[in-house]
């Protein structure tokens, strides 16, 4: 009974591409768990478990048996859609992994640093606000017009 369960998770077609991301993803995602450990900075478990469940969701919907029920039933089908452009997704960016995957990289003290991006974000992020209240105090001339209190 259980190997029959444990055979849908196998892979129906195999793809290098697919079984790599989701590998690598892991594996980064793990190492720096524990580098970040090492440093005395710690990772809820909700947002551990939630970057697991999109990863697996992911693997999930493209290399189970699930996805040889998606080229057949509809519903299936559009369920695949649902996990791989929304729920995925969804879980993944709700883990906020980035700082986690950056001390998961090999070379990340010479090649990426944690203050450089975050520097960058805030560039670009001020960059957005200040183009978004043009955008929003615009009277249509072309001009921007002053708030109203």
């Amino acid at each position: 009974m259980i190997d029959v369960a444990l055979s849908y998770l196998k892979p129906w077609e195999f793809s290098l591409t697919w079984a790599t991301a989701c590998v690598l993803a892991i594996v980064l995602y793990f190492r720096g768990l524990r580098q970040r450990q090492q440093l005395g900075e710690s990772t809820s478990i909700a947002r551990i478990l939630a970057y697991l469940l999109g990863v697996a969701a992911i693997y999930g919907v493209t290399l189970t048996h699930y996805d040889y029920l998606a080229q057949y039933m509809f519903f299936a089908h559009r369920a695949q859609h649902l996990v791989l452009h929304h729920a995925a997704p969804f879980l993944i960016a709700l883990a906020a992994p980035l700082p986690v995957l950056i001390e998961g990289l090999p070379m990340r003290r010479s090649v990426l640093r944690l203050s450089s991006i975050k520097n960058s974000l805030a560039w670009m992020t001020e960059r957005v606000r200040s183009h978004g209240m043009v955008i929003k105090f615009s009277n249509g001339s072309g001009k921007t017009a002053a708030p109203r209190s």
